[in-house]
């Protein structure tokens, strides 16, 4: 016999009948195109009831009826996978039809299908609605990928795929009480989503930067018969020093500077206050692009870039170059291992043509703040 969700002690209320508790062989596509899902709905959230597909809703109905219903249901029900939909309201996968829900499915105006993500203006039951219009659209493939197709319209995505699993018939009974209960387990998802995200991807600390590994080393090299610039700090005061204290020692302990002995060369450091009080640290490197080689820049201007951007581009993703680190790079044996600096001459073109930046039909773009 089916389980029971979220039972009541009244006699009439709503009942909805549907298939929970999936298996994590039907769920596992959507987990594979989680990032892909999310990418293209930032802002949509998490369906208030867990994953299930429904079959029926009847309101104020007796709680009898939902018993007499789950006696004549099997423990489990096959399901098979065909695609998943993204659309303005919300993703979902969609089922395919088979002689249990040919006779179980009684929802009008829509298609059997699993509710995966809502969008922020819209309610879950507005994803039957999308479903059924996704139905009635002209779908293409996609030149990058042939298991992704749009509409021609432009609504609607699919992701072709296909997935057998099981679920369990279920009856749930529907109060103003069991909604607000199934609220919080919703957000109790979101934290155990939360949890699931590796402990290496979190920030440790304000100057834990990161290290993008995947591209080379950039070896930044003097021009001929030049010297290793050398200025003086010119004074600070005290409560500056203290200011950008905390920073350094952040970024040793980040392994971004690292202590060097018998230092060639020195630039000044500018403690900038923030209109908390606190300071924040900017390096002079005026004195350093002087005298370091420089090369065309393949993109000399946003301008550029953004003209070169394929009109079929949908997905972009920002770095703010105030914040972001990307390659490691050596200056003069002052400070061995660093990442590159905002403010340095070829920094703009590195970011710009670095292989960090060539992600399959993702465009990058660096937004500068100064």
């Amino acid at each position: 016999m089916g389980h029971q969700l979220l039972m009541t002690t009244e006699t009439e209320a709503s009942s909805v009948f549907w298939i929970g508790n999936l298996s994590a062989d039907f769920s596992k596509p959507a987990k594979l195109w989680e990032k892909f899902i999310v990418a293209n709905m930032p802002d949509a959230k998490l369906p208030e009831y867990p994953c299930h597909c429904t079959l029926k809703y009847f309101k104020n109905t007796a709680q009898s009826n939902s018993e007499e219903w789950l006696s004549h249901q099997p423990k489990q029900v096959q399901l098979s996978l065909c695609c998943i939909i993204l659309g303005p309201q919300g993703a979902a996968m969609k089922i395919n039809t088979d002689d249990y829900l040919d006779k179980e499915f009684e929802i009008e105006k829509t298609v059997p299908h699993v509710t995966l993500l809502v969008s922020e203006e819209y309610a879950q039951k507005h994803i039957g609605e999308m479903m059924t219009e996704a139905e009635e659209a002209v779908f293409a493939p996609v030149k990058e990928n042939l298991a992704i197709w749009k509409s021609k319209d432009e609504r609607f995505i699919k992701i072709m795929m296909s997935a057998q699993g099981q679920g369990q018939p279920q009856a749930v009974r529907m109060t103003h009480e069991s909604i607000c209960s199934a609220k919080v387990d919703s957000d109790s998802m979101k934290e155990e989503m939360l949890r699931q995200v590796p402990e290496c991807l979190w920030s440790l600390h304000s100057t834990d930067i990161g290290l993008v590994k995947s591209t080379q080393p950039v070896k930044v090299e003097l021009r001929q018969g030049a010297r290793p610039p050398w200025k003086n700090q010119y004074p600070l005061k005290e409560e500056e020093i203290q200011g950008i204290e905390p920073q350094i020692k952040g970024l040793l302990k980040a392994d971004v500077l690292t202590i060097t002995q018998n230092p060639q060369s020195n630039t000044d450091l500018l403690p900038v206050k923030r209109p908390d009080e606190t300071y924040r640290m900017v390096h002079d490197l005026r004195a350093v692009n002087k005298v370091v080689t420089d090369f065309p820049a393949e993109v000399p201007d946003p301008h550029t870039l953004l003209a070169q951007i394929p009109h079929e581009a949908t997905h972009f993703t920002v770095l703010e170059k105030c914040t972001v680190c990307v390659v490691h790079f050596l200056v003069f044996h002052l400070v061995r291992k660093l990442r590159v600096c905002l403010g340095l001459l070829i920094s703009d073109s590195l970011m710009s043509t670095g292989d960090c930046h060539k992600v399959s039909n993702i465009v990058l773009i660096f937004s500068m703040k100064y």
